[in-house]
């Protein structure tokens, strides 16, 4: 499985500041440490814009997961994210994660329409849940 992680362009953004989501880090570099193919992006460096990015490395990588986050306040962007992930390829699973998951689950997936919901220690849960995942689940999972 090929696992895409996608930090949104202008995420937590205030004034000149950008916010680096350190939760993205944490995760991919633990699904990375445990032997799983995993890329990342940051689209706050691709100026030709989200659709043609993620087509890009999606279609290159074979991507079958695309993750990604942020807070409620980036809600639009990580939406975004989701369904131009999903244009590209309809059978992608989205997994989102972060405060905007973590702070009111249900109605951020409502909102987001994503396909898992990680809340909590995404690089301790996404691990244990690589081992028993199905393509057909839709859940809001968490780390006790």
């Amino acid at each position: 499985m090929n696992y895409l992680f996608v930090i949104p362009k202008g995420v937590s953004t205030a004034q000149c500041f950008n916010s680096f989501l350190i939760g993205i880090a944490y995760v991919s570099a633990s699904l990375k440490q445990a032997g799983h193919s995993v890329f990342t992006i940051n689209l706050e460096f691709h100026p030709e814009g989200v659709s043609q990015a993620l087509k890009e490395i999606i279609l290159s990588h074979h991507v079958d997961a695309v993750c990604t986050g942020g807070l409620s306040y980036d809600c639009n962007k990580i939406k975004e994210v989701i369904d131009t992930a999903r244009e590209i390829n309809p059978r992608v699973m989205t997994i989102v994660g972060g405060g905007i998951i973590s702070a009111d689950p249900i109605p951020a997936m409502r909102v987001l329409d994503a396909d898992i919901g990680i809340i909590g220690e995404g690089e301790v849960t996404m691990r244990e849940w690589r081992t028993h995942w199905t393509m057909d689940c839709r859940m809001v999972t968490y780390q006790d």
